[in-house]
């Protein structure tokens, strides 16, 4: 059964500590997990320094690794700024993809087991193309991870995105 889950922020992160401080809370679900990934990707949009370092933060990756989408994602910085926005509640492409408080990501998901108890995909509202798009996330237990670990020090596993490669595909241009 298909569930649809809300994720809100009255005010979004404005900088890596605030991004952190809201990780650890909402890293402990996929779909919340899922929502965090998204301010990630606004907020590089909006700072890339900061939003580089939140994406890496909530990216599964070994801390060497370079994030594999950036490139991807600085393009779409030059040429669809506004595609972060579409994911958020209220937003399209008629209102310039501006969304009020509270700020709200739509997830859908449901209770099946996958190939991998440890992986998930969840599905995220986007009004710049009218459907829901997939994201994957992994679960890390804590005694896996000290590099996320360190930092949080949450009471359990954590979700960290594994692919959103979906996230990245063109959106209808704003009218306004």
């Amino acid at each position: 059964m298909k569930r649809l889950t809300e994720i809100s922020w009255d005010i979004l992160p404005a900088n890596f500590e605030d991004f952190i401080a809201d990780a650890k809370e909402k890293m402990s679900e996929p779909e919340s997990a899922a929502a965090l990934f998204v301010v990630a990707l606004k907020m590089y949009m909006e700072s890339p320094e900061e939003g580089k370092k939140c994406l890496d933060f909530i990216t599964y990756k070994s801390p060497s690794e370079p994030l594999m989408y950036l490139p991807s994602i600085e393009s779409i910085a030059k040429t669809q700024i506004y595609l972060p926005d579409s994911y958020f509640s209220g937003a399209s492409p008629e209102n310039g993809y501006h969304h009020e408080k509270p700020h709200r990501v739509f997830v859908k998901s449901d209770n099946s087991k996958g190939l991998r108890s440890d992986m998930k995909t969840v599905y995220i509202g986007c009004s710049g193309s009218g459907n829901y798009r997939p994201i994957t996330l992994k679960s890390i237990p804590e005694e896996k991870t000290d590099r996320y670990y360190k930092q949080l020090k949450p009471a359990g596993d954590m979700w960290f995105v594994a692919d959103f490669i979906s996230l990245l595909i063109d959106v209808r241009k704003p009218v306004k």
